[in-house]
């Protein structure tokens, strides 16, 4: 299991959050970094294939997107439908209330940081078990 820090200065809400990954996607993350060492090496996981990327790293995914979609055969579906569909999922399989809001972070929750953190255990469970589920 993995955790990820997003500072409060990098995050739409401009609150710090802290979240697990789980093995599934660590896994992902880790190969992805390797790969990426073939090239000049980069501290970065999901590399620009753009020649000019002024920050070597892939910054917007709507081109990345529309043709993952389109070789799909998928119209209609956003990426945010994927956090939307993963918290349902993480409801239907019988993450607590707090477990479930600890997805969404945003302004909204106003659970005091210490119930975060106590959460963050049960959070990471019930996103490991929505994967595998779906």
């Amino acid at each position: 299991m993995g955790i990820w820090t997003i500072p409060a200065v990098k995050s739409k809400n401009r609150l710090s959050m802290t979240l697990p990954i789980i093995p599934a996607a660590l896994e992902i993350l880790c190969r992805r970094w390797s790969e990426n060492q073939d090239h000049p090496p980069s501290t970065f996981v999901f590399l620009s294939l753009n020649p000019t990327s002024k920050t070597g790293h892939l910054h917007d995914i709507r081109d990345s997107w529309e043709a993952l979609l389109r070789r799909a055969g998928i119209e209609d579906f956003q990426v945010h439908d994927l956090r939307r569909s993963l918290g349902s999922w993480q409801t239907i399989t019988g993450a607590s209330p707090p477990s479930s809001a600890n997805h969404w972070a945003t302004k909204a929750n106003k659970q005091p940081l210490f119930m975060r953190e106590c959460t963050l255990i049960p959070y990471a469970r019930a996103l490991k078990n929505a994967v595998e589920v779906i």
